[in-house]
């Protein structure tokens, strides 16, 4: 089964735990995020759009016309796909944002839309209630690294992260196991794209600590089909 058939799927019942509004997320578009040779999902806390009750299609917005919010996670996604290289800062905001999210998918913990910010214990709730949603769409991208932000200890807690390493400038990352057959994830505690930090420091420091792990865990020679 495809990646957007397994997504549709897997939404069509974790819709039903949420009576107001539900996210449909996921991998913007699946050839291109298969062809990544490191496999990476960004995970996020919820939506901010509290004017968009019912179903709201962040899948597609990241497709077709990604708000600007994402243009900073854009930067990101441009720099880990320079990897190994360091590109200049100034070049990362040349090209267009859903080309740069094209080889990533995203997740949001909290599937019901958001208004700006959200508390860390809703989020533990959500987090612990839907446990199995979110591991299972995590299955379905067979991840190399995660990234999840601001939010990462959560999710360690609940994909039971074992081995906490740190990075050589500081930056934690825990090695996952979504299921016996597929590879071993390995989980980045990053901050959030909202953070109140120099942007391209926070880019850098990501792709400082994405390339450490990559090389020390072999997954630039990873295969898309691994």
């Amino acid at each position: 089964m495809e990646i957007r058939e397994r997504e549709d799927e897997l939404f069509r019942s974790w819709r039903q735990r949420y009576t107001t509004s539900f996210v449909i997320d996921g991998a913007p578009r699946p050839d291109s995020f298969l062809a990544s040779r490191v496999r990476t999902v960004i995970v996020l806390k919820d939506v901010n759009a509290p004017d968009s009750p019912g179903e709201f299609n962040l899948r597609m917005q990241l497709e077709t016309d990604p708000h600007p919010w994402w243009s900073t996670v854009a930067n990101w996604c441009a720099a880990m796909s320079a990897c190994p290289e360091t590109p200049r800062w100034s070049d990362l905001g040349q090209v267009a944002a859903k080309d740069c999210l094209e080889r990533f998918a995203f997740m949001q913990v909290k599937k019901s839309v958001g208004a700006g910010s959200v508390r860390e214990d809703t989020l533990i709730d959500f987090a612990r209630r839907d446990a199995d949603m979110i591991r299972e769409q995590l299955r379905i991208y067979r991840p190399h690294v995660i990234v999840g932000c601001g939010i990462g200890k959560i999710l360690a807690s609940i994909l039971e992260g074992t081995k906490w390493r740190q990075t050589q400038r500081g930056v934690w990352y825990v090695e996952c196991t979504l299921d016996v057959n597929l590879p071993t994830s390995y989980l980045i505690d990053y901050m959030h794209p909202s953070a109140r930090a120099m942007k391209s420091v926070v880019c850098f420091g990501l792709l400082d600590a994405y390339r450490e792990i990559i090389d020390a865990h072999g997954l630039r020679a990873a295969h898309p089909s691994v």
